[in-house]
Formats: structure tokens, sequence, C-alpha cells
């Protein structure tokens, strides 16, 4: 059975990605705003987030997943790909390939380096490269979560890099754009490597995902490839 949760405090999540993602978001949020829901399942737990879900482990009892989420209908499913749900219909499915970023001594202008400032350049650079549209929601939810020091927002030249969540030393970053003026320069290989680098300074590991068309840019740059997971998003 699938049940709503109120009280976090003897939850036990996974210390992976999925978990410790829910982990944030249960840290910036909570979990009794209408738009920040924890459930419990068979073996695991469910977040939904802005009509988006997380799924960290659900145990042997997937049928019972597919068929919430066919009810709910959330515009995205991220799940590992052990997972075997059934939700086809509707939903595009994507393979995303986990990366684990490696320390570089690429020289960076560390001055350049920007850290929670000018949010409105970072947000043109997310237009061009994921083609953001409702600049009020991002502003509301990224100011929230740098307030509450879940994330941090970096501007490197025409790069930025979001640290999406920093929970027990895994670090992981998400929208990683360059402006189109900026682009084959560098930048976002400077920027990546210099994090890689402080992160794992400070006893930290930084990972990422990678769409299929990308996988070569970070093999290229000597990342690994550790884990892979779904991408489920609704086909409307």
């Amino acid at each position: 059975m699938i049940t709503q949760i109120y009280n976090t405090k003897d939850i036990k999540l996974s210390m992976n990605y999925y978990g410790r993602k829910i982990c944030s978001l249960i840290k910036a949020y909570g979990v009794n705003y209408p738009f920040c829901r924890l459930y419990k399942t068979d073996g695991g737990y469910l977040l939904i987030y802005n009509s988006s879900m997380i799924i960290d482990v659900i145990g042997e009892n997937t049928d019972e997943v597919s068929e919430f989420i066919k009810l709910i209908k959330p515009v995205s499913v991220e799940s590992e790909n052990s997972i075997g749900l059934n939700i086809k219909d509707g939903y595009i499915k994507t393979n995303r390939t986990l990366f684990q970023g490696i320390p570089n001594n690429n020289n960076v202008n560390i001055e350049k380096v920007k850290i929670n400032t000018d949010l409105n350049r970072v947000y043109s650079l997310l237009c061009e490269g994921f083609g953001l549209k409702d600049y009020e929601s991002w502003y509301a939810d990224i100011s929230h979560r740098i307030r509450h020091g879940v994330t941090r927002v970096f501007l490197y030249n025409s790069t930025t890099v979001t640290e999406q969540f920093d929970i027990d030393g895994f670090v992981f970053l998400s929208h990683i754009a360059t402006g189109k003026s900026g682009r084959g320069k560098g930048s976002a290989r400077s920027l990546l490597y210099y994090l890689s680098r402080e992160y794992s300074i400070n006893g930290k590991t930084m990972y990422l995902f990678s769409l299929d068309e990308r996988e070569s840019f970070y093999r290229e740059i000597g990342f690994i490839p550790v884990n892979s997971g779904y991408l489920y998003e609704l086909n409307i």
C-alpha cells in the first residue's frame, strides 16, 4: 500500500542519487507542502516535487507504483534502471548515465568563478541551453534552495553549473550550460575540472547525469560512468 508520510523522523532513504535527492528536497521544503509530498511504498519511498516524481527503491511490488504513476500522471519520473516500471503509455523513456567527476589541474581564473550571483545571467544561459520559459518559478525555487544551504549556482565566463545538492559528500551537479557565443572555448570543461578538484580536496565526490548524446564529452574529459537510470517524461 502506498501511504503519504508527514513525519520524516524515522525514514531510511538509500545512499544513492535518488535517496539523496529526496533528502535534499526534504531539507529545502519539508513534506507538508502540496507541491512536495513523500510516500512510503513496499521497500522504499516516492517523492513528488512540482509534478515530478523521484523513486528511491520500491521493492518487488512495482505494479502498484506503476498504477499510482498512471493515476497522478507526474510530468517526469526518475528511477534506477533495475526498477521494472510499466508506464509506457504516454511516457517517453530516456536512459541517463551517471558520471563521476575526476579532479584535474586544468587552470581556471578563480576570480572569474562566481557563486550564487548574477542569477539573471544564469537564467539567460539556461534558456539557451534548456529552453526554460518560466523565470518566476525558476527564481523562486533556486533562491529558496540557496537560502537553505541546499544548492549553489556557479557562473564562469559563459558557462553555468548548478550544484543541486551536497549530501554526505555526494555532490550532484545539473543544468550545465554554455551560451552560444561562448561554446567551443573550453569554459565548461575548465569549470567542471575546477569544481571536481575543489570537491576532492574537501573529501567529496562530484557526480552528474548525461544523456546518451553527451556521453562522449564526459568520457573525453576523463569522467567515469558509474551507474545509469531512466527518466520518464510525459509526452504532452
